[in-house]
């Protein structure tokens, strides 16, 4: 059984399973600790229970009254904290461990729980993921690649002008999948394409547009984002963005 303070409480007493209930563990320190306050040493840890996550509070000696998250086994008869106590905890030192487990682990785990959320909430309740897609026109015809579909997603997309964009013979461009070439933004001059202005369909003239006009569709598994450019298009540049939530099970979108 783990140690109990010999404080002359008795175990009749109505009190004592309180005491119980709030440490886990009294010792004694049996040899110094690590410098700087690294660990402390106690042999008799190596009889008891796994203490790893558990809380270690100091009762004596210049640094009584700090407390630490346990980071490491306790089965070898040291304690190391998750940051160093004060200084040296020297033998002879009395400390308690306590039944509250609130180490940098499970901290950490509920971070990356709340910001996944976090995400979830952008556009919308839309946008696991943000991936972009910068290019620069250069004599494309037929299908680009813009983004790569695994499994199956929703997504939103926009795009916007980054330098005004232009074709010697007439050219019309849109975004779409294979087969439905303009699913995401219709056919549009490609002339029509001046720069900082926001294509989401065929007639782009404004630099604000409101959310609502991001298109939202489901794709299914290996239908692929493309630019689609009826000709040649000889200049100009359009950064298109990407906001997607997996519905299928390891389901992504990336940059083609």
């Amino acid at each position: 059984m783990a140690r109990r303070p010999l404080s002359g409480l008795r175990t009749d007493n109505p009190a004592f399973p309180l005491l119980q209930a709030l440490i886990s563990y009294w010792g004694v320190t049996s040899a110094d600790g690590g410098a700087g306050g690294a660990n402390l040493q106690c042999a008799d840890l190596a009889t008891q229970p796994e203490f790893d996550g558990n809380h270690v509070v100091i009762i004596s000696g210049p640094y009584g009254g700090q407390a630490r998250d346990i980071n490491g086994t306790t089965l070898a008869g040291v304690v190391t904290p998750a940051s160093n106590f004060g200084g040296v905890i020297t033998a002879s030192t009395i400390f308690a461990i306590l039944p509250i487990r609130t180490t940098p682990a499970e901290v950490a785990a509920l971070t990356a729980l709340v910001n996944a959320i976090e995400v979830k909430l952008d556009a919308g309740g839309l946008g696991v993921g943000l991936v972009t897609k910068a290019l620069t026109f250069a004599n494309d015809n037929g299908q680009v690649p813009l983004f790569t579909v695994t499994g199956d997603v929703i997504v939103r997309m926009v795009a916007i002008t980054k330098a005004t964009c232009g074709t010697a013979g007439g050219c019309n461009v849109s975004v779409g999948i294979a087969g439905i070439v303009d699913a995401f933004i219709p056919v549009t001059d490609i002339t029509l394409l001046v720069i900082d202005e926001i294509w989401h369909d065929a007639t782009p003239d404004k630099v604000t547009e409101a959310l609502s006009t991001l298109r939202e569709y489901i794709i299914s598994d290996g239908n692929d984002i493309t630019l689609n450019s009826s000709a040649a298009d000889n200049s100009g540049a359009v950064t298109f963005y990407c906001f997607w939530t997996a519905l299928s099970a390891g389901a992504t979108v990336v940059a083609a």
